[in-house]
């Protein structure tokens, strides 16, 4: 996919840069509960937010990571 700013829609850009899903972030609390675990992370880059999201081996992030992945990849098709 080519997002609006015309850049490739990668993986990192996709969980972490593209706007069109922060509703999604904040209705699900994705970040909000991430800090609660890491409370660094919203102090990290978007590269090393990403590497810590995929790299976790906390259940509770993996849980909150994929159902957000579920439902962007349903509000896309909206596209």
């Amino acid at each position: 996919y080519i997002v609006l700013n015309k850049s490739v829609e990668d993986e990192k850009h996709f969980i972490v840069e593209c706007h069109f899903y922060n509703d999604l972030k904040e209705e699900l609390h994705v970040y909000a509960k991430v800090t609660f675990v890491c409370p660094n992370f919203l102090l990290m880059s978007d590269f090393n937010k990403f590497v810590f999201l995929f790299q976790s081996h906390d259940e509770r992030i993996l849980s909150w990571l994929g159902k957000f992945i579920y439902l962007a990849f349903l509000k896309r098709v909206t596209l």
